[in-house]
């Protein structure tokens, strides 16, 4: 729509507008650099609870959780798969993850 706008009218401006934000929306859109962004936000905090065997053994303390939010990550609704399957990738791994932190943390409350 915005290359169009750039060669067939005069809205200039529009045109070119439209046309770069649809192509940074696709570049965001590719996992390599969507990754790269994910990543940073990743690694930037250490793990609420590890899963090393020093850490049970040295007695670490829980922290003092009230609520753990799990983000979307996409889903398919279709009544022929199974549940499991209708979750994405991302959702999936996000929900095992909240249910374990949950497990340990005694008191805590999932929000979904």
């Amino acid at each position: 729509m915005g290359l169009l706008l750039l060669l067939f009218t005069r809205k200039q401006k529009a045109g070119k507008i439209i046309t770069i934000v649809v192509i940074i929306f696709t570049l965001l859109s590719y996992s390599a650099l969507s990754n790269t962004f994910l990543r940073q936000l990743e690694y930037r905090y250490p793990p609420l609870i590890t899963t090393t065997a020093s850490d049970f053994v040295s007695g670490e303390v829980v922290p003092q959780v009230r609520w753990i939010v799990v983000l979307g990550g996409g889903h398919i609704s279709d009544q022929n798969i199974p549940i499991t399957s209708q979750l994405s990738g991302a959702s999936l791994v996000r929900l095992i993850e909240a249910i374990r932190l949950h497990n340990q943390i005694p008191g805590s409350k999932l929000i979904l």
